[in-house]
């Protein structure tokens, strides 16, 4: 869907104050990241650094924080929600008792799929780095899209990459991801929502090494 340039002013508004709001917050999980997990957060570093990103990171002199937090996230997804056994039910709030056979057994049959469904997928994958970002920051995003092939498609993005703002009830009603792509990955998107510029591009050879900016909420 095309959205209009009044749209995409308020989109860029919004972005805009969450980024101010965020900023404190990023230096501290720079430094957190810059000791315990690097490579997953480059996002964090400026554009300069991320071009002399050679990988190896010399402020860790020793993997003892990194391994316990590691430890921990293991232990939070086999306790919390282990591939290997059903974590969770289906039921009715509030109805439990007045539920017929044939409801639960419509219960019991949804719940056997999503179990499927998420073992089949990468679901169980994704929710591991979840668990790491909860573990080493506190914060987490994993988004979660319908698939042709797998049914559901989950990805995880990493801190830096996205900003969340919350109501007067202070529940999260905003999110908002900002990162780079390369140009012929950016089309799932929809082609009417990217510029002229860059359909240009798109059909040259330039693409497969051409990145472009995206925002989306």
């Amino acid at each position: 869907m095309k959205i209009s340039e009044e749209y995409r002013m308020k989109l860029d508004t919004t972005l805009g104050a969450l980024r101010t709001d965020r900023y404190p917050w990023w230096h501290v999980w720079r430094e957190l990241a810059e000791y315990y997990i690097p490579k997953r957060y480059i996002w964090l570093s400026s554009k300069n650094e991320q071009r002399r990103y050679v990988g190896k990171n010399g402020t860790i002199l020793d993997g003892t924080g990194t391994k316990a937090g590691r430890v921990l996230a293991a232990g939070m997804m086999n306790g919390i929600t282990s591939p290997s056994r059903p974590w969770f039910k289906l039921r009715v709030p509030g109805y439990e008792d007045e539920v017929d056979h044939d409801a639960r057994m419509w219960l019991d049959e949804v719940e056997r799929r999503m179990l499927q469904i998420m073992a089949e997928s990468n679901f169980y994958n994704s929710l591991a780095l979840t668990y790491i970002d909860l573990v080493f920051f506190g914060s987490a995003a994993q988004l979660i899209y319908e698939d042709e092939e797998s049914v559901i498609r989950c990805y995880n993005n990493a801190l830096g990459e996205y900003y969340l703002g919350q109501d007067d009830r202070h529940v999260v009603n905003i999110f908002v991801v900002s990162f780079r792509s390369k140009v012929h990955k950016s089309f799932r998107m929809g082609v009417e929502n990217v510029s002229g510029q860059w359909r240009t591009i798109s059909n040259s050879a330039a693409h497969i090494a051409s990145t472009m900016s995206i925002s989306y909420t």
